[in-house]
């Protein structure tokens, strides 16, 4: 039976979330992975998305056994029967995923503790702030706001999750490396 493990993270200072998965075979062969930014999303949101993603992808490979694994308790419990989805913004992911899990002759949802999830360091890492990449200097406004002073100097607001440079503002990178140097900064305080 192939295992597939699943995460989601949701980075607490912007709020935007990513995905991973790996599949592998019953040798222990990884089969497939891949990680990917899903943009903001709570964190039981993500980790249903984790697992549409990665039951998703077992159907294009035309894996029909296969047991899910994942580190959050409420999805799995939810997926199990264990526990009544009440979140609204949860049911649809819900119900998309018994949709789904019909296409499987064999498949389980079992919880994992966090350190033991192959995903989670992968999901982590495309969103979590790399150390010394900023080199400038950060100074605070006030409670959620931070003066963030490199080649340019720009304003960032934590509390908003928002930044004034081009890139925040275009959308085109989100959470900017602005509001993951102070995010960072603050870490390391």
């Amino acid at each position: 039976m192939y295992k597939a493990y699943c995460d989601g993270y949701t980075y607490r200072m912007s709020g935007f979330a990513s995905i991973a998965y790996i599949i592998k075979s019953n040798d222990g062969t990884v089969i497939d992975q891949d990680v990917k930014k899903i943009g903001k999303a709570s964190i039981h949101e993500a980790e249903y998305a984790a697992v549409i993603e990665i039951l998703t992808k077992l159907q294009e490979l035309g894996i029909k056994d296969v047991v899910v694994l994942s580190d959050d308790k409420l999805v799995i419990n939810q997926l199990t029967g264990n526990w009544e989805t009440v979140d609204e913004k949860l049911k649809h992911l819900h119900n998309e995923v018994l949709e789904k899990r019909d296409f499987f002759d064999s498949i389980q949802f079992l919880w994992l503790p966090e350190n033991e999830n192959e995903a989670s360091i992968i999901s982590k890492e495309i969103l979590t702030p790399k150390k010394g990449v900023f080199t400038g200097a950060i100074s605070k406004l006030d409670e959620s706001r931070y003066q963030v002073v490199g080649k340019h100097t720009y304003i960032v607001d934590l509390f908003l999750s928002s930044c004034t440079c081009p890139a925040y503002q275009n959308m085109s990178t989100r959470p900017c490396k602005h509001i993951i140097a102070v995010a960072g900064h603050l870490e390391t305080e």
